[in-house]
């Protein structure tokens, strides 16, 4: 269900972004999504896929998901690693748990590609 407010969400910022830039036609949405939310691609891309066509300029529009790995940094050994999973949070490096996240528990709209009516 924490999909669909995403993807809500992320209508909501696409429709908001090209009233500013007066786009009339939407091909196609790159959205990077985090690891670190737990968000599904695949409910995501199927709420998208209904919810799209009540608004005429997202008809055709594409969505690609892409998953995004977490970066942290370890405030220990002070070194950045890259965090393949959401379970895990503690410095590959040193094994310790005093990190910082850097990356990854965002979503985030990449590109929006304008189309033709």
């Amino acid at each position: 269900m924490h999909e669909l407010n995403a993807t809500k969400r992320i209508i909501k910022d696409v429709l908001e972004t090209c009233k500013k830039y007066d786009v009339k036609q939407v091909s196609e949405i790159v959205v990077r999504v985090g690891i670190l939310t737990s968000f599904e691609a695949e409910p995501i891309k199927y709420y998208f896929s209904t919810i799209k066509e009540e608004y005429p300029i997202l008809t055709k529009a594409k969505l690609i998901i892409l998953i995004e790995d977490s970066e942290i940094y370890c405030k220990t050994c002070k070194k950045e690693n890259i965090i393949k999973n959401s379970y895990l949070m503690e410095c590959p490096e040193c094994g310790s748990d005093e990190v910082k996240i850097i990356k990854g528990q965002d979503v985030i709209i990449q590109e929006i590609k304008r189309g033709t009516k």
